[in-house]
């Protein structure tokens, strides 16, 4: 009954964080796009936290991910890197691993 918590923790998390990145870009639409207005015409370019921003909440679900495998007792730094770097390929290692750790514990 673990993997049911691991599961609906980070099924929780990742839409915590894709509902805060909506909210984001809804109230502060300024932190992704830069407006410039001239003599007859507007430019519209995108801010550094715009092009990264999938990476800053991705650090945020990796943090999470690091103090569950360091519980476990784990690999704890390589897969929250990955994390960083692709979310779903993050995820889907994690959850390989923990399912492989459950495997042996209750075996």
């Amino acid at each position: 009954m673990e993997i049911k918590r691991f599961i609906t923790k980070y099924l929780l998390i990742v839409i915590g964080l894709a509902i805060l990145r909506v909210l984001l870009i809804a109230l502060v639409p300024d932190l992704f796009t830069k407006t410039i207005v001239g003599d007859g015409f507007t430019q519209t370019q995108t801010t550094f936290f715009s092009m990264y921003q999938t990476n800053f909440f991705n650090i945020i679900l990796g943090v999470i991910m690091s103090i569950d495998l360091y519980r476990n007792g784990l690999n704890w730094i390589i897969i929250p890197i990955l994390t960083v770097i692709s979310g779903t390929a993050g995820l889907f290692f994690f959850s390989i691993l923990i399912l492989k750790n459950l495997i042996t514990k209750y075996e």
